[in-house]
């Protein structure tokens, strides 16, 4: 499946959303089942543009979190123990 470059850059920004693969393929006009299917082979670059979405949000939640925890909070520093086990 080819995807235009507008759906990328939809794919990404729903991507650092959190949005589920099958919410994504329902916006961009595609078959659900197919996209959830392309995503989860990890190869594509609309994988990639999923991924790099993801992650940065992701980044950017551990940077506050980290920060919060600094600061003294205590739900914070749960997390961040948390991810330390991951």
């Amino acid at each position: 499946m080819n995807f235009t470059r507008e759906q990328l850059e939809t794919i990404e920004e729903m991507g650092k959303l959190f949005y589920q693969p099958r919410e994504i393929a329902i916006v961009i006009g595609v078959d659900d089942a197919e996209f959830e299917t392309i995503i989860l082979s990890g190869t594509t670059e609309a994988f990639s543009s999923y991924k790099r979405g993801w992650l940065d949000s992701d980044i950017k939640l551990r940077k506050s979190t980290l920060q919060a925890a600094l600061n003294g909070s205590t739900p914070s520093l749960q997390t961040m123990e948390n991810y330390k086990r991951k």
